[in-house]
């Protein structure tokens, strides 16, 4: 039996060209100065209090000799690492913060044919199955419907299949697997630029398709969600 859960995304079919795997750059500007700072300040503040809270054993076990040069030093040099948290601080705020700024171009690239194949993941869901595939089919983006079912014991097979779908079974159990099974049989397609992965539980809807297609310039994955209801 596969899990159930998925949310619902539109996957370019063929990788962009012209745009490197992203690789991990140390720069001085990604140096958490304020993190730093903020660190400083507390070790000055706790050495200040330490020499503070010192005077109970100097008094009551009349420790004079031995603490009293001990709660001199940790107070005194407490405004060392202050100072320094504090410059530390404010450098990052007022200087680095205004660098700090992503100075990225924006991707965009143009989407040249907007029509999708529609994968529908689907496990008994023979109730919404048929209704989740006509409402695809009649949106004016959707070039096909394909529903994979994982082995389902109801009609969800029958079903997709009667209205309009073009169905498959994935025998081997698992999410991963029908998943897989989905974007497999998808790609096979040249006509589409694009595969919508959903499920057939009727949790997204054909106009969700171009809520999709608008982030599809920008990315090579877009994914959706359907737990923010009035999103949609």
């Amino acid at each position: 039996m596969r899990a159930t859960g998925s949310s619902g995304g539109a996957t370019r079919k063929r990788e962009m060209t012209g745009f490197p795997p992203n690789r991990a750059v140390s720069h001085p500007l990604d140096t958490p100065f304020l993190l730093y700072g903020v660190l400083c300040f507390v070790a000055g503040m706790a050495m200040y209090v330490t020499g503070v809270l010192l005077v109970f054993p100097r008094y009551l076990l009349n420790l004079h000799a031995l603490l009293d040069p001990v709660a001199g030093w940790l107070v005194w040099y407490s405004g060392v690492p202050i100072m320094i948290g504090i410059v530390l601080a404010l450098f990052d705020l007022l200087y680095m913060h205004q660098h700090k700024k992503p100075d990225v171009p924006v991707r965009y690239i143009p989407v040249k044919r907007r029509r999708v194949t529609v994968a529908l993941t689907a496990y008994n869901d023979e109730d919404s199955i048929a209704g989740a595939v006509e409402d695809f089919l009649a949106h004016p983006l959707v070039e096909r419907v394909i529903v994979v079912s994982n082995n389902s014991r109801d009609a969800t097979f029958e079903r997709a299949e009667a209205a309009g779908a073009l169905t498959f079974n994935e025998a081997a159990p698992g999410y991963g697997r029908c998943v897989y099974r989905c974007l497999s049989e998808a790609v096979k397609f040249d006509d589409t630029e694009f595969v919508v992965l959903c499920e057939g539980d009727s949790t997204f809807r054909a106009y969700d398709v171009e809520k999709l297609l608008a982030y599809a310039p920008h990315a090579d994955v877009v994914n959706g969600s359907r737990i923010v209801e009035p999103l949609r």
